[in-house]
C-alpha cells in the first residue's frame, strides 16, 4: 500500500521524514507524519483508522513536541485522546503498557494483538520499498530502541494505569507547538524551560544568548515588583514584538507570549505621514477638487471643478465667492453653518449636499467634502476637499421616496401616503372650525369573477381605465389612493356638506356604469361607496377610514352599485357583530348551542314522518340569536366546519334514540343542513361515514339538505360527491328549491331523493295564483323526475288542505302550521301523543 493510503504505480523518495508502519487485519500501509498531531483509532473520523474491531473508537494520540535538550521536534504517543478519554485495551511501546511515551526510531507500538505500528525516522533518502524491508526485520527481530528520553515516560502495570493523572494530558495537549507565534517560558533564573518552534525560527540566537536577548532582558525584575502581567513592546533585528509576560506563581515561571506587530508599526508611521495628503487628495476620480488657503482667503478650483458647472478653466477666478454665489439661496445658509462647525472643531470633516447654478442657469445637486489642515499650534490655515455630482443619485432617492408612497400599478398614492394626507385633513379641521373633508371608501364589485374568468392582465387593464375615470370625477386638490387589491379610497377637500359628498358618488357611478372595452371584451363594472364625514368627534384618521369601510360594507349588503353614508349607528352595529363573533366562538368551547328539532308531517298519512335538526343558541344576556344572525356570523369566522358536524353527530345521535324508544314504520327521519363550506371541504365523505358508524343510525334515515346555489357552483364536482353520499345510503335534498339560480337544466344530472319547496311561494299560493302555479310546477317537476317534495312553511290548514290536493306523489310538509322547532324533550311528549293531523 502506498504511503497515506494514495494508489501509485511509483516508488516515493523518502527522505529525512518521519513515517509510521501500520500492521493491521488488512495489511501494512506506510503513513508519512507531516502533521503535528494525529488521532487513532476504528471511528472512520480518525487522522488514521486503525482496521480492526480489537481497538477503542479513539484510541491513541500522536502529537508533535519539541525538545529543548535535543534541539529537535519528537512524537508522543498517549494513550485516548486529548480529553482524557482512556482506550479500552491500553497501549504498550516496546512490551511496556503506558500511558505516555516519547517516540524514538524503531519503536513499537502496540494497540491489540492484531495492531501495532513501527515508529521510523529516517535521515538518509529512501524508497517506499526500503521502508518495507526494514519493516520486515523489524518485524522479526521484535526489539526496540533505548534513547535517551528527554520527556517523562509514564509507566504502569494494568492495577495502577487508572490513577495516572490527567495532569500530562493537559499538559501535553496545552504545548502549543503549532502556534505560529512565539512562545517562550523561562524560570527565575532567567533559563529558558520550554520554546516553540515559532521562537526558535524568528528568534534564531535566543538559546545561545538566553537572558541576554532583548526579548529576555529585565523579565526577572517583574516578578520582584510582585507584578503578573505586563506588556511590552520589544525591537529584535529592525521586527518589533508586542510581548505579554505572564508570571505562573505556582509553578514560579514566566511565560512570554509575542506578536510581530512590525507591519502595523510601518502602517502607523505611513499613515502619519500620509494624513495631510490625503486632506488634500480628490475622493474620486471623477471630482473636482478645491484648496482653499484661510489666510488669503484664496481658493484654487481645478479644471473639472470648473467644467461639471459648464464653465472653462479661465471663467472662474480663485475667490471664495466663485462658489458661494452659485450656491441656491436657500441652502446657502446651511452650507456655512456647515463649513464653520467643521473649522471649529465640532466636526470631523466638512461633508454637504446643495444646489449648484450652472452656466446653463439650471441648478443640479452637488456634494461637498473637506478637510481642515492645522499648523504646529493647531491654527487652521488650509481647508481642501473635493465636489461631486450628485444630481442622478437624488433623482433615484426622490424616485424610490416616490415609489414608497405610490401604488406601482396605478401610479396612485398608496395606503401609506393616503394615511399621511388623511391625518393632514383631520389636523386641518381643528385649526379651522369651518374646515370639513369627506372620505370615499371605493370596493369594485365582482373584481374576483373578472380576474378568474380573463385573468389577471385583463383585472390589471381593467384596474388602470376605471382610475382614469375615477380622477375625472374630483378636483385637483382631492387625492385618489388605491389602498389594496380592489379596494380604493377619496379624500374630497373642504366640502361645504354631505351632499357634496353625494354628489362625487352619483358621478362616479355614472361613470362606472358605462361599459369597459378590455381586450376587445365588452365588462360592466360597478363600485360600492361608503362615506364618512369629518366631525369632531374623530381623533386619529385611522377612525374616520374604518368608519367609511363599515358604510361601505353596509352599501355591498344592500346591493350593488350603491353608496352609504355612515352613521354612528353602524358602528355600534359593527362592535356588536364583533361581540357576538367572539361569544359563538366561546360558546361552540362551551358546548352552550343547542339543537331544536321541526316535525315534517306526511302530505298523505298526516302522522309525522321525522325532524329537521335546526342550530338554536340561547346568548346570556342578548336571548335567543336569530338563524339569521347566528349563520352568517358562523360562516364568516369558519366556525360552520366544527358546528356543522356537531349538529350532524347530535342529531343522529337523538334519532337512534327516538327510533328506539318510538318504533315506527317507516322509521323516523332527520334532515340536516350542509352549508357551502362543508360540502367544499375535503373530508366531508370520511366525516359522515365516521358519524353514521359512531351513531349505529340507517343511513336511509339520514337525509342532507343542500341549496342548489351551492350544487350549480362546481356541478361536476357537486354531481360526484352527491353521487357518493348515495352510495352511503344517505338521501339528498335540494333546500329552497326556486329561489337560487335557473338549475332546472342541471337537475337530472344530480341524484337526488326530493325538492323543498321555499316557503316564499306556499305563504302566497292560495292568495296568488303566479305561486299557486309555481308550486304545481315544482311539483310535477319532482314526479317526472320521480322524486317526492317537501313543503316549506306551512302556516294554516287551507295551505295544508291545497298541498294536499295538488300533491299526489306522497309528498311531506313542514311548518308552523303542524308545530314550531321543539326541544328534544318537547319531541318525545309528541311522539309520546301520536299526534296526526
Amino acid at each position: 500500500m502506498p504511503i497515506n493510503d494514495k494508489p501509485s504505480n511509483q516508488q516515493n523518495p523518502l527522505s529525512n521524514r518521519t513515517f509510521l508502519a501500520i500492521e493491521d487485519p488488512q495489511g501494512r500501509r506506510v503513513i508519512s507524519l507531516d502533521k503535528s498531531i494525529y488521532s487513532l483509532g476504528r471511528e472512520s473520523k480518525n487522522s488514521i483508522v486503525l482496521r480492526s474491531p480489537h481497538v477503542s473508537r479513539y484510541h491513541a494520540t500522536l502529537l508533535k513536541v519539541y525538545s529543548p535538550e535535543t534541539d529537535a521536534h519528537l512524537f508522543q504517543v498517549i494513550d485516548g485522546d486529548l480529553q482524557g478519554n482512556r482506550s479500552t485495551n491500553g497501549l504498550k511501546v516496546n512490551g511496556k503498557k503506558c500511558f505516555s511515551k516519547t517516540l524514538h526510531d524503531r519503536d513499537l507500538i502496540q494497540f491489540s494483538e492484531q495492531v501495532r505500528a513501527y515508529y521510523l525516522v529516517t535521515g538518509v533518502e529512501a524508497t517506499e520499498s526500503f521502508v518495507y524491508e526494514l519493516c520486515e526485520q523489524l518485524s522479526g527481530n521484535e526489539k526496540s530502541k533505548g534513547n535517551i528520553d528527554p520527556f517523562e515516560t509514564v509507566v504502569g502495570n494494568e492495577s495502577d494505569t487508572e490513577s495516572v493523572q490527567n495532569s500530562v494530558l493537559i499538559r501535553l495537549a496545552s504545548f502549543p507547538e503549532l502556534i505560529p507565534s512565539p512562545i517562550i517560558e523561562i524560570d527565575l533564573n532567567g533559563k529558558i524551560t520550554y520554546i516553540n518552534p515559532a521562537a526558535l525560527l524568528k528568534l534564531e540566537n535566543i538559546q545561545q544568548m538566553q537572558a541576554k536577548h532583548p526579548i529576555l532582558t529585565g523579565l526577572i525584575n517583574i516578578v520582584d515588583e510582585q507584578r503578573q502581567f505586563f506588556v511590552r513592546e520589544v525591537e529584535v533585528d529592525g521586527a518589533v514584538f508586542e510581548q505579554t509576560i505572564h508570571y505562573i506563581a505556582e509553578s514560579r515561571l514566566l511565560r512570554s507570549y509575542l506578536t510581530d506587530i512590525t507591519e502595523r508599526k510601518r502602517a502607523e508611521s505611513a499613515l502619519r505621514e500620509s494624513e495631510e495628503r490625503y486632506a488634500l487628495a480628490a475622493r474620486a476620480a471623477n471630482d473636482g477638487l478645491w484648496d482653499w488657503k484661510i489666510k488669503t482667503q484664496e481658493i484654487y478650483y481645478s479644471s473639472r471643478w470648473k467644467s461639471m458647472l459648464g464653465y472653462e478653466e479661465g471663467e472662474i477666478g480663485n475667490s471664495p465667492d466663485e462658489w458661494f454665489n452659485r450656491i441656491h439661496p436657500e441652502d446657502l445658509q446651511r452650507v456655512q453653518a456647515e463649513l464653520a462647525a467643521h473649522v471649529e472643531g465640532a466636526t470631523p470633516h466638512f461633508r454637504s449636499e446643495y444646489r449648484m447654478l450652472y452656466k446653463n442657469g439650471e441648478y443640479n445637486w452637488m456634494l461637498s467634502q473637506g478637510i481642515i489642515v492645522q499648523d504646529e499650534t493647531g491654527e487652521v490655515y488650509r481647508m481642501a476637499g473635493s465636489q461631486t455630482d450628485i444630481q442622478g443619485r437624488k433623482h433615484a432617492e426622490a424616485q424610490l421616496m416616490h415609489d414608497a408612497l405610490h401604488d406601482a400599478l396605478t401610479s396612485l398614492p398608496n395606503r401609506v401616503l393616503f394615511m399621511d394626507r388623511l391625518e393632514h385633513a383631520l389636523e386641518m379641521t381643528k385649526r379651522r372650525s369651518d374646515y370639513m373633508f369627506a372620505v370615499l371608501f371605493l370596493d369594485l364589485d365582482r373584481f374576483k369573477v373578472v380576474n378568474d374568468s380573463l385573468g389577471h392582465q385583463s383585472g390589471d387593464q381593467l384596474l388602470i381605465a376605471l382610475v382614469k375615470r375615477l380622477e375625472n370625477c374630483i378636483r385637483g386638490a382631492d387625492t385618489l389612493a388605491r389602498l389594496g387589491g380592489d379596494e380604493f379610497a377619496i379624500i374630497l377637500e373642504d366640502v361645504r356638506s354631505v351632499n357634496d359628498a353625494k354628489y362625487v358618488a352619483d358621478r362616479l357611478q355614472k361613470q362606472l356604469a358605462l361599459p369597459f372595452n378590455i381586450q376587445k371584451q365588452e365588462i360592466f363594472s360597478s363600485v360600492s361607496i361608503g362615506i364618512a364625514l369629518s366631525n369632531n368627534t374623530y381623533v386619529s384618521a385611522q377612525e374616520v377610514l374604518r368608519d367609511a369601510d363599515i358604510a361601505m360594507y353596509r352599501a355591498k349588503a344592500q346591493g350593488k352599485a350603491c353608496y352609504e353614508i355612515f352613521d354612528p349607528s353602524m358602528h355600534t352595529k359593527a362592535v356588536t357583530l364583533l361581540q357576538l363573533e367572539s361569544d359563538l366562538r366561546r360558546a361552540t368551547e362551551r358546548q352552550d348551542l343547542m339543537i331544536h328539532y321541526q316535525p315534517i308531517v306526511s302530505l298523505s298519512s298526516g302522522e309525522i314522518a321525522g325532524f329537521e335538526a335546526l342550530l338554536r343558541w340561547h346568548h346570556p344576556e342578548r336571548g335567543w340569536v336569530k338563524p339569521g344572525e347566528l349563520i352568517p356570523v358562523a360562516e364568516d369566522t369558519g366556525l360552520i366546519l366544527p358546528i356543522g358536524y356537531w349538529v350532524l353527530r347530535e342529531a343522529c345521535r337523538q334519532l337512534k334514540i327516538w327510533q328506539e324508544q318510538f318504533a315506527t314504520e317507516p322509521p323516523l327521519t332527520v334532515s340536516v343542513n350542509l352549508s357551502g363550506k362543508q360540502f367544499k371541504e375535503a373530508n366531508l365523505l370520511g366525516q359522515i361515514q365516521h358519524i353514521i358508524t359512531e351513531t349505529q343510525i340507517n343511513p336511509k334515515t339520514l337525509k342532507l339538505e343542500i341549496t342548489e346555489s351551492v350544487i350549480v357552483e362546481n356541478a361536476e364536482a357537486a354531481a360526484k360527491t352527491l353521487s357518493e353520499l348515495r352510495a352511503m345510503g344517505v338521501q339528498i335534498y335540494i333546500d329552497d328549491f326556486g329561489t337560487g339560480y335557473s338549475s332546472l337544466g342541471y337537475l337530472h344530472r344530480f341524484p337526488l331523493d326530493a325538492l323543498k319547496i321555499d316557503r316564499s311561494f306556499i305563504i302566497n299560493m292560495c292568495n296568488e295564483t303566479e305561486s299557486a302555479e309555481i308550486v304545481q310546477t315544482i311539483i310535477n317537476l319532482a314526479q317526472n323526475l320521480q322524486i317526492y317534495i317537501v313543503a316549506e312553511g306551512v302556516e294554516t290548514q287551507q295551505q295544508w288542505e291545497q298541498l294536499r290536493k295538488i300533491d299526489s306523489t306522497g309528498g311531506y310538509g313542514q311548518g308552523y302550521y303542524f308545530s314550531h322547532p321543539l326541544s328534544g324533550a318537547e319531541v318525545e311528549q309528541l311522539l309520546a301523543e301520536e299526534v296526526q293531523w
